[in-house]
């Protein structure tokens, strides 16, 4: 798989597009697969990292989360999701 890592050239739904399809754990341990993010909205933008809000469906629910992209060295990104 080849991704993107220039941060600049992202926006809230290519973060959307990044971040779909995987799964996540909460602090108890359950997980939950993302099937769907709507409501993009953008927090925030530098070169090195973009941040967004939205509407995140999962198996098992839905909440808004942040999800954010970041340069993590030359041909490196992180991507994260977190309930706000």
């Amino acid at each position: 798989i080849s991704l993107e890592t220039n941060v600049a050239n992202y926006d809230c739904q290519a973060v959307a597009d990044l971040v779909k399809g995987l799964e996540l754990q909460n602090a108890f341990g359950r997980k939950s697969e993302i099937l769907m993010v709507k409501n993009l909205s953008q927090t925030s933008k530098t070169d090195e990292k973009i941040v967004c809000k939205g509407d995140v469906t999962t198996s098992t629910g839905e909440q808004t989360m942040e999800l954010s992209v970041e340069k993590a060295g030359d041909s490196e990104i992180i991507y994260t999701v977190q309930p706000l």
